[in-house]
């Protein structure tokens, strides 16, 4: 499923996740819980379907368990994808901002790497396993040294529901 995005562009099930509405809502094998989106997989165990922005712990792929109140409670098989989130800083000028989310999508496009964007500041980067991401590692580490931007891996701390 998750290959059928280009890079660049928002995974279709992402889509279907900020379309929803706020409740829960079922369409088909998937499960849209306010900005989540999981893939119903069995026995009560859904696989996230989306490349998380604000949740540590949590990936592309990885199977979850849903609390009553449809949020995740646990994390019971991980995919083994890693999340790689950048942030732009705030002030940038627009010219300056433009040019330096060109260089970060021609990194991703080159990678081939599925990726998400909140705004124009935050990208969410899927890192499958056995992928050489170096180049996009530099690109964005260019970025960080010249002050520009905050990067950080989503697996730097364990989920927690109690977060």
């Amino acid at each position: 499923m998750a290959s059928s995005s280009q890079p660049g562009q928002a995974h279709p099930q992402a889509t279907i996740a900020r379309l929803g509405s706020p409740l829960r809502q079922q369409l088909g094998n998937y499960l849209t819980v306010g900005a989540g989106n999981y893939v119903i997989v069995h026995n009560g165990t859904f696989s996230i379907a989306c490349i998380p922005f604000r949740t540590y712990g949590l990936a592309l792929g990885d199977r979850v368990v849903l609390s009553d109140d449809d949020e995740v409670a646990e994390v019971v098989a991980l995919s083994w994808h890693r999340v790689l989130r950048l942030l732009f800083v705030p002030g940038l000028a627009p010219t300056q901002l433009a040019q330096a989310v060109d260089r970060i999508k021609n990194g991703i496009s080159t990678a081939g790497l599925l990726n998400e964007w909140s705004g124009d500041r935050r990208v969410a980067v899927d890192i499958p396993p056995n992928t050489d991401a170096s180049r996009l590692f530099e690109i964005m580490e260019h970025e960080v040294t010249e002050g520009r931007a905050f990067w950080e891996w989503a697996d730097a701390m364990p989920f927690s529901a109690r977060r």
